[in-house]
């Protein structure tokens, strides 16, 4: 009897653990590439190439982004929660929030001053 209690028990804990282990592993450690499409000031909009290089430690995401993999800016500050990546800009009024979707991650631009104010879209693959 009390094997046949302990093997649900068992397998509830593994499947626990699968589970976290998944969650866990939204790693975005890699290069990044693809295109901002930016709302000018006067509202028209442009589309710049990017280039991202990430390095996940934990949930910290260290960094810089740029046109191309030589012209690169570091950032701020930058933050994974579960499948979610914020990046604040240093000297540069921006946050990106992006969300991390297998290779793919995709998001927006916004003015941390005034967070409904969104300066353009992110679309960006890891190669």
């Amino acid at each position: 009897m009390t094997r046949i209690k302990r093997r649900p028990f068992l397998t509830i804990l593994a499947c626990l653990g699968i589970l976290s282990s998944v969650a866990l592993g939204a790693d975005v450690t890699g290069e990044w590439f693809g295109v901002f499409h930016v709302v000018t000031p006067d509202g028209g909009k442009r589309d710049d190439k990017a280039v991202l290089i990430l390095k996940q430690q934990g949930d910290e995401v260290t960094g810089s982004l740029g046109e191309t993999e030589e012209k690169q800016f570091p950032f701020k500050k930058g933050k994974m929660n579960g499948n979610m990546l914020t990046i604040e800009m240093d000297g540069n009024p921006v946050l990106f929030t992006l969300k991390l979707d297998g290779n793919k991650l995709t998001g927006e631009l916004r003015d941390p001053q005034t967070p409904s104010k969104i300066l353009g879209q992110v679309d960006l693959t890891r190669k």
